[in-house]
């Protein structure tokens, strides 16, 4: 019975701030609800659509150039007789 009283004591008193708080509680649920469906949906239609990818496979290999010394070469250049993989080198 205390508890009825000084809510309505409160609210009384500070409707407008009662208001506001409530307002902010709807509009943080609702953020939350939107955010989480629409991550839902992306989630099921990127599975829609890489789901026919499935089954095809790749026959890459991904490796790293080094020198004599074991260290890599600056950026942007290559060993001579070397490939980039990417066709140009042969």
């Amino acid at each position: 019975m205390f508890f009825a009283t000084y809510l309505q004591r409160e609210l009384g008193r500070r409707g407008r701030q009662a208001v506001f708080v409530a307002l902010g509680l709807a509009l943080g649920v609702g953020l939350v609800v939107t955010v989480s469906a629409a991550s839902t949906g992306v989630r099921r239609a990127e599975s829609q659509v890489l789901g026919a990818l499935d089954g095809i496979g790749t026959d890459v290999t991904v490796t790293g150039v080094t020198t004599v010394t074991g260290k890599p070469p600056a950026p942007g250049s290559v060993p001579a007789g070397t490939s980039t993989g990417l066709g140009r080198g042969r």
